[in-house]
């Protein structure tokens, strides 16, 4: 009796990376960091990268947040209501724009999760 093998699932090349304001950077650049280092040792499988957003505006990991710690939906920056600092990341897709044929999505966690504005620019 033979075996017949096991035919090798494709490799990935399509990347997404949903980005939203206050989204957790560990949470996408943990898993871009993994995957670079899989683009650098792959034969012949280059991975293309989108990061995707509600607009091509910068995207920043952090949001406004009262004094009590709520965040809050008016997500326009002001000097006394932004607390910390952190990182923007520049979106290379909008929803709208976004290639169809994306082969893994990731979508970060983080304290934007808890904003009802922000939650709507990504789930319609």
């Amino acid at each position: 009796m033979t075996s017949t093998p096991a035919l090798a699932p494709a490799p990935i090349t399509g990347v997404g990376l949903v980005v939203f304001p206050g989204f957790q950077a560990l949470d996408a650049f943990g898993p871009m960091d993994a995957l670079n280092v899989l683009s650098e040792s792959s034969a012949g499988a280059a991975l293309t990268l989108c990061v995707i957003a509600a607009s091509l505006d910068p995207v920043p990991t952090y949001v406004r947040v009262s004094a009590d710690g709520k965040v809050l939906d008016d997500l326009a920056p002001t000097d006394s209501a932004l607390r910390g600092f952190g990182q923007a990341i520049v979106p290379t897709h909008t929803f709208a724009t976004a290639p169809e044929d994306l082969e893994l999505l990731i979508v970060p966690g983080g304290t934007g999760t808890r904003s009802e504005r922000t939650i709507a620019t990504v789930v319609p």
